[in-house]
């Protein structure tokens, strides 16, 4: 095998991003793998997989991708979802289509985190 490059040395990152979901009674937090964390890069590779399918087997991909990026959450957030934190009901949350602003609240933070991370 020819080498094109020399390997990288530095460590990925394995930080928490917290998000806070709010209702008007409570604050839940969320601990998600921020971007370019170790755990996220190997997210990534489930969307990566599915390039080429179809749109229904994209959005299925997008939300296990979500999913597999929440590592934890809160106590008072188990009292919100229904149990604590383990990936089976992370999963279960993610892929019903009525948890669409979950799904899309947890992307967005980490959009957000990544832009930042971005910024010089």
């Amino acid at each position: 095998m020819k080498v094109m490059q020399k390997p990288v040395l530095e460590s990925l990152k394995d930080e928490l991003l917290p998000v806070l979901l709010e209702t008007e009674e409570e604050t839940y937090t969320v601990y998600i793998h921020a971007y370019g964390t170790y755990h996220q890069f190997h997210a990534s590779r489930i969307l990566l997989k599915n390039q080429e399918s179809s749109q229904v087997d994209q959005l299925i991909a997008f939300n296990k991708y979500v999913a597999t990026l929440i590592h934890s959450w809160d106590e008072k957030a188990s009292e919100l979802f229904g149990g604590p934190y383990s990936f089976e009901l992370a999963l279960t949350l993610c892929q019903h289509p009525s948890n669409a602003w979950l799904v899309n609240g947890l992307h967005e933070a980490l959009e957000i985190n990544s832009k930042k991370q971005m910024q010089p």
